[in-house]
């Protein structure tokens, strides 16, 4: 089963959290909320919408598998970063066929965005146009050592 099917869509059980009322929440929830709330707003800061990109092509891109989009605030966000000149960056689509079934869109997002042990501590998003290889080999690698 996969992450998104398990979880549902990202805005679903964000309404689930906010449908609790605070002493619901274990410390250790409350504090990993917020950690979720604070990294996907420092995300959409850093790596947006992709502009001007018309939506029907974005969708259609989704649908291929080149890139992906996230639930931000009732919309759907395509970070700019999985694109040059309006294109989708190939390495995207041949790592999120690894990633997919394994996380949900703001995982799948926050893994490009993070610090990744499997490249030296660098992060995915930036490698993307300079050493594409290692960004699949490392999305390779987690698919192999996620334990659950």
């Amino acid at each position: 089963m996969t992450s998104r099917a398990r979880n549902g869509n990202d805005t679903e059980t964000l309404e689930r959290i906010a449908s609790k009322s605070p002493d619901e929440f274990t410390p250790a929830e409350l504090a990993q909320v917020r950690r979720n709330l604070v990294a996907r707003e420092a995300f959409i800061a850093e790596f947006g919408s992709q502009q001007n990109l018309d939506p029907q092509t974005a969708a259609m891109f989704e649908a291929e598998g080149r890139v992906f989009s996230v639930d931000y605030r009732q919309a759907k966000v395509y970070p700019s970063f999985q694109f040059h000149e309006f294109y989708p960056l190939p390495a995207v689509a041949r790592a999120l066929s690894i990633l997919r079934e394994l996380r949900s869109p703001w995982e799948i997002a926050l893994w490009f965005t993070g610090n990744n042990g499997w490249l030296g501590g660098a992060r995915p998003v930036d490698l993307l146009a300079d050493r594409p290889d290692e960004v699949i080999i490392a999305a390779q690698r987690e698919a192999e050592h996620r334990v659950f």
